[in-house]
């Protein structure tokens, strides 16, 4: 798995602090908290549905502290005042597609406003290749498609938009998910 891969350049076995962004109910959650023996981790969502349904199945691993914060992640000064602390790693996974214009900037915002200095981001999108390209078309002609709101990005869109606040330290595109993600990892300046 690539983002196991990613995080674990930066983490090691060492723990630290994750804030995933847009996460309700992570499906990483386990995995990163497991493997990198996490202290604390922190799902921030706005649709308390997600976040009820994480934590009526999900138990934290015994050496994670766990915090589940509903808010909106427009709004940067709430969020940063809910967070007692910056994270070593802010990511966020199929979230900022979501966005366009200011909103979109205010996003790429919000995870650096998070991440302690030095710390890493890692953001992942649809990006619009071929695959991604006939595999959303198949999948709205067949009336199978639900992201209605989604805007699959160019890399050089995202790397634009992060510019400002770190240095890229990665980029790629995850191939085998057939919705073809991209995949930047930004340090903190």
């Amino acid at each position: 798995m690539k983002l196991k891969r990613i995080i674990s350049r930066y983490l090691g076995g060492e723990g630290g602090d994750v804030v995933e962004l847009g996460g309700g109910n992570s499906c990483f959650y386990r995995m990163i908290c497991e493997t990198f023996r996490i202290k604390r981790y922190t799902i921030v969502d706005n649709n308390e549905l997600s976040l009820q349904k994480f934590s009526s199945v999900d138990e934290s691993p015994s050496n994670t502290l766990t915090k589940l914060i509903n808010c909106d992640i427009l709004n940067q000064q709430e969020l940063v005042k809910m967070l007692s602390d910056q994270a070593d790693i802010v990511l966020s996974v199929g979230l900022v597609e979501h966005f366009s214009g200011a909103n979109f900037t205010k996003v790429i915002e919000s995870h650096f406003a998070l991440a302690k200095s030095n710390g890493i981001v890692i953001i992942t999108f649809p990006t619009p290749t071929f695959l991604y390209k006939i595999t959303r078309k198949l999948s709205e002609l067949i009336g199978l498609w639900i992201f209605y709101d989604e805007i699959p990005l160019k890399m050089s869109e995202v790397r634009e938009a992060v510019r400002a606040f770190g240095i890229i330290e990665s980029e790629e595109i995850n191939w085998p998910i057939i919705l073809t993600q991209g995949i930047i990892v930004i340090r903190k300046i």
